[in-house]
């Protein structure tokens, strides 16, 4: 997430600050506007991007989904009366197993399944 616009940012060029508070977030990982596609831009909203409209419109409904479960992650953790994050290693440890070149984790790139036969019909 990024930090909130400064009362300045708001007033002036608020469509270009915007963007630049997204700049300023990429710039503390140069990797991750590759692997996270998307930012959530501090009491606005969610801003995505790909190699294409279509990419990005895909990362788009991705963040929504993500956001609805992790809404129904924090309404479940505030009934259980748990309030701690999860510790670094195991968020690193799910982060690795997906991502990065020890990967093992997910979806692998499969050839594609061979076409069905075609069904013929006994003439009649």
């Amino acid at each position: 997430m990024t930090e909130d616009l400064t009362p300045e940012q708001c007033a002036r060029d608020y469509e270009f600050n915007t963007g630049q508070v997204i700049v300023a977030m990429l710039r503390s990982d140069p990797r991750r506007a590759e692997e996270v596609p998307g930012a959530l831009v501090s009491r606005h909203g969610p801003f995505t991007w790909g190699p294409t409209a279509t990419a990005s419109l895909e990362n788009a409904v991705v963040c929504e989904a993500v956001a609805e479960m992790a809404l129904h992650t924090l309404a479940l953790r505030a009934q259980l009366g748990e309030v701690s994050d999860p510790p670094e290693h195991l968020l690193e440890r799910h982060y690795t197993r997906k991502h990065g070149p020890g990967a093992y984790y997910g979806n692998t790139a499969a050839p594609a399944p061979a076409p069905a036969p075609a069904v013929r019909t006994p003439a009649r």
